[in-house]
Protein backbone atom coordinates (compact mmCIF):
# COMPACT_ATOMS: atom_id res chain seq x y z
CA UNK A 1 0.00 0.00 0.00
CA UNK A 2 1.54 3.21 -1.20
CA UNK A 3 1.56 6.10 1.65
CA UNK A 4 0.29 9.04 0.32
CA UNK A 5 2.65 12.15 0.84
CA UNK A 6 2.53 14.43 3.45
CA UNK A 7 0.50 17.80 2.88
CA UNK A 8 2.81 20.53 1.75
CA UNK A 9 2.41 24.05 2.58
CA UNK A 10 0.25 26.44 0.93
CA UNK A 11 2.88 29.32 -0.03
CA UNK A 12 4.85 26.57 -2.07
CA UNK A 13 1.78 25.79 -4.49
CA UNK A 14 1.62 27.18 -7.28
CA UNK A 15 -1.12 29.92 -7.28
CA UNK A 16 -4.34 28.69 -8.82
CA UNK A 17 -6.45 30.88 -11.23
CA UNK A 18 -10.67 31.07 -9.53
CA UNK A 19 -12.58 28.77 -12.32
CA UNK A 20 -16.09 29.62 -13.84
CA UNK A 21 -18.57 29.54 -11.76
CA UNK A 22 -20.23 26.29 -12.94
CA UNK A 23 -23.41 25.76 -10.68
CA UNK A 24 -25.48 27.92 -8.26
CA UNK A 25 -24.14 26.13 -5.13
CA UNK A 26 -20.94 27.78 -3.83
CA UNK A 27 -20.04 24.66 -1.46
CA UNK A 28 -18.40 22.47 -4.14
CA UNK A 29 -17.49 18.85 -3.08
CA UNK A 30 -14.25 17.94 -1.96
CA UNK A 31 -13.06 14.52 -4.69
CA UNK A 32 -10.47 11.63 -3.26
CA UNK A 33 -6.95 12.59 -3.30
CA UNK A 34 -6.50 8.87 -6.11
CA UNK A 35 -9.07 10.30 -8.31
CA UNK A 36 -8.63 12.36 -11.18
CA UNK A 37 -10.46 15.32 -12.09
CA UNK A 38 -11.82 15.01 -15.58
CA UNK A 39 -11.56 18.19 -17.70
CA UNK A 40 -15.17 19.54 -18.20
CA UNK A 41 -16.02 20.38 -21.77
CA UNK A 42 -15.67 24.02 -23.06
CA UNK A 43 -19.22 24.22 -24.80
CA UNK A 44 -21.10 22.59 -21.26
CA UNK A 45 -18.81 25.43 -18.77
CA UNK A 46 -19.89 28.33 -21.33
CA UNK A 47 -23.40 27.19 -21.12
CA UNK A 48 -23.34 26.93 -17.37
CA UNK A 49 -21.91 29.75 -17.11
CA UNK A 50 -24.68 31.98 -18.97
CA UNK A 51 -27.41 30.46 -16.84
CA UNK A 52 -25.26 31.72 -13.92
CA UNK A 53 -25.15 35.10 -16.21
CA UNK A 54 -28.83 35.04 -16.57
CA UNK A 55 -29.37 34.51 -12.86
CA UNK A 56 -27.74 37.16 -10.65
CA UNK A 57 -29.93 37.18 -7.99
CA UNK A 58 -27.94 34.90 -5.98
CA UNK A 59 -25.64 37.05 -5.70
CA UNK A 60 -27.42 40.08 -4.90
CA UNK A 61 -28.18 38.20 -1.30
CA UNK A 62 -27.42 40.27 2.09
CA UNK A 63 -24.52 39.41 3.73
CA UNK A 64 -24.72 39.58 7.46
CA UNK A 65 -22.16 42.18 9.11
CA UNK A 66 -20.18 42.83 5.40
CA UNK A 67 -21.26 45.54 2.88
CA UNK A 68 -20.69 45.47 -0.58
CA UNK A 69 -17.40 46.86 -2.48
CA UNK A 70 -17.25 48.41 -5.98
CA UNK A 71 -14.28 48.50 -8.24
CA UNK A 72 -13.38 50.38 -11.81
CA UNK A 73 -11.97 47.53 -13.55
CA UNK A 74 -10.41 47.38 -17.14
CA UNK A 75 -11.02 43.80 -18.31
CA UNK A 76 -10.47 41.63 -21.51
CA UNK A 77 -11.27 38.01 -23.12
CA UNK A 78 -7.94 35.64 -21.76
CA UNK A 79 -5.39 35.31 -23.80
CA UNK A 80 -1.32 34.33 -24.37
CA UNK A 81 -1.23 36.99 -26.60
CA UNK A 82 1.91 39.30 -25.62
CA UNK A 83 0.53 42.65 -26.39
CA UNK A 84 -3.22 42.45 -25.04
CA UNK A 85 -5.62 45.29 -25.31
CA UNK A 86 -8.43 45.71 -22.85
CA UNK A 87 -12.14 45.69 -24.38
CA UNK A 88 -14.01 47.46 -22.04
CA UNK A 89 -14.41 49.55 -18.78
CA UNK A 90 -16.36 47.92 -16.04
CA UNK A 91 -17.44 47.65 -12.45
CA UNK A 92 -16.37 44.75 -10.31
CA UNK A 93 -19.12 44.33 -7.18
CA UNK A 94 -17.53 41.96 -3.96
CA UNK A 95 -20.21 40.93 -1.33
CA UNK A 96 -18.58 38.38 1.22
CA UNK A 97 -17.21 35.24 -1.01
CA UNK A 98 -19.47 36.63 -4.16
CA UNK A 99 -17.96 39.53 -7.04
CA UNK A 100 -19.49 40.02 -10.40
CA UNK A 101 -18.87 41.87 -12.99
CA UNK A 102 -20.78 44.48 -15.01
CA UNK A 103 -20.10 46.41 -18.13
CA UNK A 104 -20.06 49.89 -17.93
CA UNK A 105 -21.43 50.72 -20.62
CA UNK A 106 -24.91 48.64 -20.38
CA UNK A 107 -24.77 48.11 -16.44
CA UNK A 108 -25.61 44.25 -17.02
CA UNK A 109 -23.67 41.57 -15.43
CA UNK A 110 -21.33 39.92 -17.55
CA UNK A 111 -19.67 37.20 -15.58
CA UNK A 112 -19.86 36.23 -12.11
CA UNK A 113 -17.83 33.99 -9.21
CA UNK A 114 -18.10 32.90 -5.70
CA UNK A 115 -14.30 32.52 -4.95
CA UNK A 116 -13.70 36.26 -3.95
CA UNK A 117 -12.06 35.34 -0.90
CA UNK A 118 -9.20 33.37 -2.62
CA UNK A 119 -8.62 37.39 -3.95
CA UNK A 120 -6.31 40.12 -2.37
CA UNK A 121 -8.22 43.08 -4.04
CA UNK A 122 -5.94 46.21 -4.33
CA UNK A 123 -5.13 48.95 -7.07
CA UNK A 124 -3.63 47.55 -9.67
CA UNK A 125 -3.77 43.78 -9.33
CA UNK A 126 -4.86 41.49 -11.47
CA UNK A 127 -6.87 38.56 -11.74
CA UNK A 128 -9.38 36.25 -13.58
CA UNK A 129 -13.10 35.73 -13.41
CA UNK A 130 -14.25 32.89 -15.67
CA UNK A 131 -12.57 33.39 -19.22
CA UNK A 132 -12.03 37.37 -18.59
CA UNK A 133 -9.24 39.21 -17.59
CA UNK A 134 -8.87 42.01 -14.67
CA UNK A 135 -7.24 45.06 -13.66
CA UNK A 136 -8.46 46.78 -10.75
CA UNK A 137 -8.26 51.15 -11.32
CA UNK A 138 -9.57 51.97 -8.02
CA UNK A 139 -12.21 51.26 -5.34
CA UNK A 140 -15.40 53.56 -5.64
CA UNK A 141 -16.02 55.36 -2.64
CA UNK A 142 -20.17 55.27 -1.09
CA UNK A 143 -21.61 58.82 -1.84
CA UNK A 144 -21.21 59.95 1.73
CA UNK A 145 -23.62 63.61 2.09
CA UNK A 146 -25.88 64.93 4.37
CA UNK A 147 -28.54 67.04 3.03
CA UNK A 148 -30.07 69.60 5.26
CA UNK A 149 -33.25 72.20 5.09
CA UNK A 150 -32.55 75.04 6.97
CA UNK A 151 -35.77 77.04 7.78
CA UNK A 152 -35.01 80.75 8.99
CA UNK A 153 -38.42 82.44 9.82
CA UNK A 154 -38.45 86.42 8.39
CA UNK A 155 -37.45 89.44 9.83
CA UNK A 156 -40.09 92.43 10.55
CA UNK A 157 -39.06 93.85 7.60
CA UNK A 158 -39.18 90.95 5.32
CA UNK A 159 -43.21 90.62 6.81
CA UNK A 160 -44.09 93.85 5.84
CA UNK A 161 -42.40 94.37 2.35
CA UNK A 162 -43.61 90.66 1.87
CA UNK A 163 -47.35 91.34 2.64
CA UNK A 164 -46.96 94.60 0.63
CA UNK A 165 -45.66 92.73 -2.75
CA UNK A 166 -49.08 90.44 -2.03
CA UNK A 167 -51.46 93.25 -1.81
CA UNK A 168 -50.13 94.71 -4.82
CA UNK A 169 -52.67 93.14 -7.53
CA UNK A 170 -51.91 95.18 -10.39
CA UNK A 171 -48.31 93.57 -10.42
CA UNK A 172 -47.65 91.16 -13.06
CA UNK A 173 -47.16 87.77 -11.34
CA UNK A 174 -43.46 87.28 -13.10
CA UNK A 175 -42.24 90.46 -11.23
CA UNK A 176 -44.56 89.39 -7.93
CA UNK A 177 -42.05 85.91 -7.87
CA UNK A 178 -38.93 88.10 -8.62
CA UNK A 179 -40.00 90.69 -5.70
CA UNK A 180 -40.97 87.80 -3.26
CA UNK A 181 -37.52 85.93 -4.09
CA UNK A 182 -35.81 88.65 -3.26
CA UNK A 183 -36.92 89.94 -0.31
CA UNK A 184 -36.16 86.02 0.90
CA UNK A 185 -32.69 86.85 0.45
CA UNK A 186 -32.36 90.73 1.69
CA UNK A 187 -34.92 93.30 1.52
CA UNK A 188 -31.44 95.25 0.38
CA UNK A 189 -32.00 93.56 -2.97
CA UNK A 190 -35.68 94.26 -3.14
CA UNK A 191 -34.71 97.97 -2.98
CA UNK A 192 -32.06 98.30 -5.47
CA UNK A 193 -34.70 96.39 -8.16
CA UNK A 194 -37.16 99.14 -7.14
CA UNK A 195 -34.17 101.95 -7.87
CA UNK A 196 -33.42 100.15 -10.89
CA UNK A 197 -36.76 100.48 -11.83
CA UNK A 198 -37.35 103.91 -11.20
CA UNK A 199 -34.20 105.80 -12.89
CA UNK A 200 -34.78 103.32 -16.21
CA UNK A 201 -38.58 104.84 -16.94
CA UNK A 202 -39.94 101.67 -17.08
CA UNK A 203 -43.68 102.02 -15.60
CA UNK A 204 -44.38 99.81 -12.90
CA UNK A 205 -47.47 100.74 -10.86
CA UNK A 206 -46.90 100.15 -6.89
CA UNK A 207 -43.18 100.38 -7.04
CA UNK A 208 -43.21 103.97 -5.68
CA UNK A 209 -45.73 102.52 -2.61
CA UNK A 210 -43.37 99.76 -1.89
CA UNK A 211 -40.00 101.64 -1.27
CA UNK A 212 -42.18 103.83 1.43
CA UNK A 213 -42.11 100.57 3.05
CA UNK A 214 -38.35 100.95 3.64
CA UNK A 215 -37.17 102.30 7.03
CA UNK A 216 -35.01 105.72 6.08
CA UNK A 217 -32.05 103.93 7.83
CA UNK A 218 -32.34 101.20 5.20
CA UNK A 219 -30.30 101.96 1.49
CA UNK A 220 -28.89 100.16 -0.64
CA UNK A 221 -24.80 101.50 0.37
CA UNK A 222 -25.64 100.32 3.83
CA UNK A 223 -26.44 96.64 4.74
CA UNK A 224 -27.52 94.75 7.64
CA UNK A 225 -26.99 91.66 8.27
CA UNK A 226 -29.67 91.68 10.80
CA UNK A 227 -32.70 92.69 8.34
CA UNK A 228 -32.56 88.85 7.18
CA UNK A 229 -32.71 85.79 9.20
CA UNK A 230 -30.62 83.39 5.75
CA UNK A 231 -27.86 86.41 5.56
CA UNK A 232 -27.32 85.88 9.76
CA UNK A 233 -27.56 82.44 9.71
CA UNK A 234 -25.02 82.09 6.55
CA UNK A 235 -22.52 84.26 8.42
CA UNK A 236 -22.70 82.22 11.46
CA UNK A 237 -22.44 79.05 9.65
CA UNK A 238 -19.28 79.96 7.84
CA UNK A 239 -17.49 81.03 11.28
CA UNK A 240 -18.14 77.81 12.84
CA UNK A 241 -16.87 75.93 9.74
CA UNK A 242 -13.96 78.44 9.41
CA UNK A 243 -13.23 77.46 13.37
CA UNK A 244 -12.70 73.58 11.72
CA UNK A 245 -10.89 74.31 9.39
CA UNK A 246 -13.44 73.54 6.48
CA UNK A 247 -13.89 75.18 3.38
CA UNK A 248 -17.36 76.30 1.98
CA UNK A 249 -19.01 76.90 -1.27
CA UNK A 250 -21.83 79.18 -1.71
CA UNK A 251 -23.66 78.73 -4.57
CA UNK A 252 -26.84 81.25 -6.03
CA UNK A 253 -28.65 81.96 -9.23
CA UNK A 254 -28.89 85.76 -8.32
CA UNK A 255 -25.43 87.72 -8.92
CA UNK A 256 -26.78 90.61 -7.02
CA UNK A 257 -26.87 88.16 -3.56
CA UNK A 258 -23.64 86.87 -4.41
CA UNK A 259 -22.17 90.46 -4.39
CA UNK A 260 -24.26 90.94 -1.34
CA UNK A 261 -22.52 88.05 0.04
CA UNK A 262 -19.13 88.53 -0.89
CA UNK A 263 -19.54 92.21 0.66
CA UNK A 264 -20.21 90.81 3.80
CA UNK A 265 -17.52 87.83 3.91
CA UNK A 266 -14.43 90.35 2.18
CA UNK A 267 -15.14 92.90 5.45
CA UNK A 268 -14.90 90.21 8.30
CA UNK A 269 -11.53 88.91 6.58
CA UNK A 270 -12.81 86.13 4.50
CA UNK A 271 -10.20 85.12 1.18
CA UNK A 272 -13.22 85.24 -1.08
CA UNK A 273 -12.87 83.52 -4.71
CA UNK A 274 -15.43 83.79 -7.64
CA UNK A 275 -16.47 81.80 -10.40
CA UNK A 276 -18.92 83.22 -12.47
CA UNK A 277 -16.63 86.37 -12.57
CA UNK A 278 -13.31 84.68 -13.64
CA UNK A 279 -12.85 83.93 -16.99
CA UNK A 280 -12.29 80.63 -18.31
CA UNK A 281 -8.46 80.93 -18.51
CA UNK A 282 -8.48 81.84 -14.72
CA UNK A 283 -11.19 79.31 -13.51
CA UNK A 284 -8.61 76.72 -13.60
CA UNK A 285 -6.25 78.86 -11.14
CA UNK A 286 -8.66 78.98 -8.65
CA UNK A 287 -9.97 76.02 -8.67
CA UNK A 288 -6.44 74.53 -8.01
CA UNK A 289 -6.06 77.17 -5.31
CA UNK A 290 -9.10 76.29 -3.65
CA UNK A 291 -7.89 72.41 -3.18
CA UNK A 292 -5.12 73.05 -2.10
CA UNK A 293 -5.24 73.04 1.92
CA UNK A 294 -4.73 76.22 3.51
CA UNK A 295 -1.25 77.11 5.50
CA UNK A 296 -0.96 77.85 8.86
CA UNK A 297 -2.45 81.24 9.82
CA UNK A 298 -3.76 81.81 6.36
CA UNK A 299 -7.71 82.93 6.11
CA UNK A 300 -9.80 80.25 5.12
CA UNK A 301 -11.33 80.71 1.66
CA UNK A 302 -15.19 80.86 0.75
CA UNK A 303 -15.82 79.82 -2.83
CA UNK A 304 -19.06 81.98 -4.41
CA UNK A 305 -20.19 80.50 -7.76
CA UNK A 306 -23.66 81.43 -9.92
CA UNK A 307 -25.78 77.99 -10.43
CA UNK A 308 -25.61 79.06 -14.03
CA UNK A 309 -22.13 78.68 -14.63
CA UNK A 310 -21.30 75.83 -16.48
CA UNK A 311 -19.89 73.19 -14.10
CA UNK A 312 -19.12 70.20 -16.10
CA UNK A 313 -15.46 68.87 -15.37
CA UNK A 314 -14.84 70.70 -12.80
CA UNK A 315 -13.23 69.60 -9.65
CA UNK A 316 -14.13 71.01 -5.89
CA UNK A 317 -13.31 68.30 -3.83
CA UNK A 318 -11.86 70.33 -1.55
CA UNK A 319 -14.63 71.53 0.42
CA UNK A 320 -16.81 69.77 2.34
CA UNK A 321 -19.55 72.17 3.15
CA UNK A 322 -22.39 73.48 0.56
CA UNK A 323 -24.18 76.14 0.82
CA UNK A 324 -27.56 76.48 -1.52
CA UNK A 325 -29.06 80.40 -0.61
CA UNK A 326 -31.56 79.99 -3.23
CA UNK A 327 -33.00 77.61 -5.21
CA UNK A 328 -34.85 77.12 -8.75
CA UNK A 329 -38.13 75.67 -9.88
CA UNK A 330 -36.05 72.92 -11.33
CA UNK A 331 -34.76 70.69 -9.15
CA UNK A 332 -32.24 69.28 -12.00
CA UNK A 333 -30.44 72.51 -11.14
CA UNK A 334 -30.15 71.79 -7.69
CA UNK A 335 -28.80 68.47 -8.03
CA UNK A 336 -26.19 69.30 -10.64
CA UNK A 337 -24.43 71.83 -7.67
CA UNK A 338 -24.85 69.22 -5.16
CA UNK A 339 -22.37 66.87 -7.00
CA UNK A 340 -19.54 69.79 -7.10
CA UNK A 341 -18.02 68.76 -3.51
CA UNK A 342 -18.46 64.93 -3.87
CA UNK A 343 -15.83 63.64 -6.48
CA UNK A 344 -13.86 60.47 -6.81
CA UNK A 345 -11.55 60.94 -4.34
CA UNK A 346 -13.03 62.90 -1.70
CA UNK A 347 -12.02 61.16 2.08
CA UNK A 348 -14.40 63.10 4.32
CA UNK A 349 -18.02 63.67 4.74
CA UNK A 350 -19.84 66.25 2.80
CA UNK A 351 -22.77 68.35 4.26
CA UNK A 352 -25.04 70.30 1.86
CA UNK A 353 -27.29 72.85 3.27
CA UNK A 354 -30.09 74.71 1.65
CA UNK A 355 -31.09 77.53 3.42
CA UNK A 356 -35.31 78.78 3.45
CA UNK A 357 -37.36 81.41 4.81
CA UNK A 358 -40.33 79.60 6.46
CA UNK A 359 -43.87 80.33 5.05
CA UNK A 360 -42.73 81.64 2.04
CA UNK A 361 -42.38 81.17 -1.67
CA UNK A 362 -39.01 80.00 -1.13
CA UNK A 363 -41.42 76.51 0.39
CA UNK A 364 -43.38 76.25 -2.22
CA UNK A 365 -40.69 75.54 -4.52
CA UNK A 366 -39.34 72.95 -2.27
CA UNK A 367 -42.48 71.39 -2.07
CA UNK A 368 -43.33 72.03 -6.24
CA UNK A 369 -39.62 70.28 -6.46
CA UNK A 370 -40.78 67.19 -4.57
CA UNK A 371 -43.41 67.03 -6.70
CA UNK A 372 -41.62 66.89 -10.02
CA UNK A 373 -38.88 65.14 -8.99
CA UNK A 374 -37.91 62.37 -11.67
CA UNK A 375 -39.90 63.93 -14.73
CA UNK A 376 -37.50 65.00 -17.46
CA UNK A 377 -38.19 68.68 -17.48
CA UNK A 378 -35.42 70.90 -18.90
CA UNK A 379 -36.95 74.21 -18.62
CA UNK A 380 -38.96 74.99 -16.20
CA UNK A 381 -39.61 79.02 -15.52
CA UNK A 382 -41.83 81.37 -13.26
CA UNK A 383 -44.15 81.89 -16.42
CA UNK A 384 -45.27 78.26 -16.35
CA UNK A 385 -47.94 78.09 -13.96
CA UNK A 386 -52.01 78.06 -14.49
CA UNK A 387 -53.92 80.13 -12.11
CA UNK A 388 -54.64 77.41 -9.21
CA UNK A 389 -50.63 77.03 -8.88
CA UNK A 390 -50.11 80.65 -9.36
CA UNK A 391 -52.50 81.08 -6.23
CA UNK A 392 -50.88 78.33 -4.10
CA UNK A 393 -47.39 79.89 -4.66
CA UNK A 394 -48.81 82.96 -3.49
CA UNK A 395 -49.85 81.70 -0.12
CA UNK A 396 -47.94 82.83 2.71
CA UNK A 397 -47.41 81.50 5.99
CA UNK A 398 -45.57 84.26 8.57
CA UNK A 399 -46.77 82.10 11.50
CA UNK A 400 -45.36 78.99 10.75
CA UNK A 401 -42.11 77.33 11.64
CA UNK A 402 -41.98 75.09 8.78
CA UNK A 403 -45.53 75.20 6.60
CA UNK A 404 -43.75 71.73 4.69
CA UNK A 405 -43.82 69.85 8.24
CA UNK A 406 -47.33 71.02 8.57
CA UNK A 407 -48.54 70.07 5.04
CA UNK A 408 -47.19 66.55 5.28
CA UNK A 409 -48.83 65.77 8.09
CA UNK A 410 -46.41 64.73 10.20
CA UNK A 411 -47.01 63.80 13.80
CA UNK A 412 -43.15 63.46 14.91
CA UNK A 413 -41.93 65.42 18.06
CA UNK A 414 -39.34 67.08 16.26
CA UNK A 415 -36.82 66.42 17.90
CA UNK A 416 -35.40 64.12 15.61
CA UNK A 417 -36.61 60.40 16.47
CA UNK A 418 -38.78 59.20 13.15
CA UNK A 419 -41.58 57.51 14.02
CA UNK A 420 -42.21 58.70 17.37
CA UNK A 421 -45.75 61.21 18.01
CA UNK A 422 -47.13 62.89 20.68
CA UNK A 423 -50.45 61.41 21.95
CA UNK A 424 -53.28 63.33 20.44
CA UNK A 425 -57.23 63.30 20.54
CA UNK A 426 -57.03 60.85 17.47
CA UNK A 427 -55.78 58.40 19.30
CA UNK A 428 -58.85 58.17 21.48
CA UNK A 429 -61.71 55.80 21.26
CA UNK A 430 -64.43 57.71 19.95
CA UNK A 431 -61.61 58.95 16.73
CA UNK A 432 -60.88 55.61 16.18
CA UNK A 433 -64.50 54.44 15.55
CA UNK A 434 -64.78 57.16 13.17
CA UNK A 435 -61.90 56.54 11.28
CA UNK A 436 -63.24 53.04 10.91
CA UNK A 437 -66.28 54.84 9.55
CA UNK A 438 -63.49 56.84 6.85
CA UNK A 439 -61.95 53.45 6.19
CA UNK A 440 -64.73 52.20 4.73
CA UNK A 441 -65.32 55.45 2.55
CA UNK A 442 -62.37 55.27 1.64
CA UNK A 443 -62.84 52.17 0.08
CA UNK A 444 -66.39 53.64 -1.69
CA UNK A 445 -63.67 56.10 -3.04
CA UNK A 446 -60.92 53.37 -4.59
CA UNK A 447 -63.81 51.52 -6.11
CA UNK A 448 -64.66 54.36 -7.62
CA UNK A 449 -60.79 55.26 -8.20
CA UNK A 450 -60.56 51.84 -10.17
CA UNK A 451 -63.23 53.22 -12.90
CA UNK A 452 -60.89 56.28 -13.57
CA UNK A 453 -58.38 56.63 -16.63
CA UNK A 454 -55.14 55.23 -15.72
CA UNK A 455 -53.35 58.41 -16.94
CA UNK A 456 -55.36 60.08 -14.12
CA UNK A 457 -54.41 57.62 -11.19
CA UNK A 458 -51.02 57.57 -12.66
CA UNK A 459 -50.54 61.57 -12.43
CA UNK A 460 -52.25 61.79 -8.62
CA UNK A 461 -49.55 58.78 -7.70
CA UNK A 462 -46.99 60.87 -8.73
CA UNK A 463 -48.18 63.77 -7.06
CA UNK A 464 -48.37 62.05 -3.73
CA UNK A 465 -45.85 59.74 -3.49
CA UNK A 466 -42.96 62.45 -3.52
CA UNK A 467 -44.81 64.80 -0.80
CA UNK A 468 -43.91 61.63 1.64
CA UNK A 469 -40.08 61.75 0.99
CA UNK A 470 -39.82 64.18 3.80
CA UNK A 471 -40.92 61.44 6.17
CA UNK A 472 -38.09 59.53 6.23
CA UNK A 473 -35.80 62.57 7.21
CA UNK A 474 -35.07 64.09 11.06
CA UNK A 475 -37.17 66.91 11.83
CA UNK A 476 -35.82 69.48 14.30
CA UNK A 477 -37.12 72.20 16.14
CA UNK A 478 -34.82 74.47 18.24
CA UNK A 479 -35.36 73.87 21.74
CA UNK A 480 -32.97 73.33 24.55
CA UNK A 481 -33.30 70.00 24.69
CA UNK A 482 -32.18 69.76 20.24
CA UNK A 483 -29.77 72.18 20.24
CA UNK A 484 -27.13 70.01 21.22
CA UNK A 485 -27.71 67.22 18.44
CA UNK A 486 -28.16 69.81 15.99
CA UNK A 487 -25.26 71.61 16.38
CA UNK A 488 -23.10 68.02 16.72
CA UNK A 489 -24.91 66.88 13.78
CA UNK A 490 -24.32 70.21 11.20
CA UNK A 491 -21.14 71.97 12.86
CA UNK A 492 -23.48 74.86 14.00
CA UNK A 493 -22.66 76.75 16.75
CA UNK A 494 -25.21 78.25 19.64
CA UNK A 495 -25.59 81.46 17.55
CA UNK A 496 -25.83 79.74 14.42
CA UNK A 497 -29.31 78.29 15.85
CA UNK A 498 -30.92 81.71 17.15
CA UNK A 499 -32.09 83.05 13.98
CA UNK A 500 -33.28 79.45 12.92
CA UNK A 501 -36.64 77.99 13.69
CA UNK A 502 -36.67 74.02 11.86
CA UNK A 503 -34.09 71.97 10.39
CA UNK A 504 -34.45 68.94 8.45
CA UNK A 505 -31.98 66.65 7.89
CA UNK A 506 -31.33 63.27 5.60
CA UNK A 507 -28.35 61.32 6.84
CA UNK A 508 -27.04 58.44 4.45
CA UNK A 509 -27.98 54.98 4.64
CA UNK A 510 -26.56 53.47 7.40
CA UNK A 511 -24.33 50.46 6.57
CA UNK A 512 -22.80 47.74 7.99
CA UNK A 513 -19.77 47.03 9.64
CA UNK A 514 -16.80 48.28 6.73
CA UNK A 515 -14.43 45.86 5.45
CA UNK A 516 -10.82 45.75 5.54
CA UNK A 517 -8.87 44.31 2.17
CA UNK A 518 -10.27 40.73 2.08
CA UNK A 519 -7.01 38.45 2.93
CA UNK A 520 -5.45 36.18 0.83
CA UNK A 521 -6.46 33.02 1.61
Amino acid sequence: MKRSAAPTSRVNQPYKKPSILSNHNFQTQSQPANVNPVRPNTQKSQSQDDTVIRDTSIFEENVEGQKKRRYTVVYAKQSNRKHKRWEGDGVLEVHGSRMWLRSEESGRPIVASGSARDLYIVHGARFNIGSYELEVQEEIKEKECVDYLIFCPPTELQLLLYQNVLDMITLDHREMIDFLLRICNHPVLLLARLKQILESGIKCVGVSQILDSFPPTCTVSDCYIADSNKFKTLFEMIVSFDENDEKTIIASYSKSALDLIEAMLASSLFEVLRLDTASPSERADIIKKFNTPNLFDHPNQVLLMNQHTKTMGMDLSGATRLVLFDSDWNVNSDILAKSLVWRNGQAKKCHIYRLLMSGSIEEKMLQRQQRMAGLDLTDISASQFDDDELCEIFQFHPESFCETHSRIKCKCVKNGCKGQKCPTAEDSPASQTANSMMNLAMGETQIRRSLEPDSQIIMENRAEKPTNEFLDWRHFEITEETRPIITDLAGFSNETLESISFIMIKEPQETTEELTDLPLL
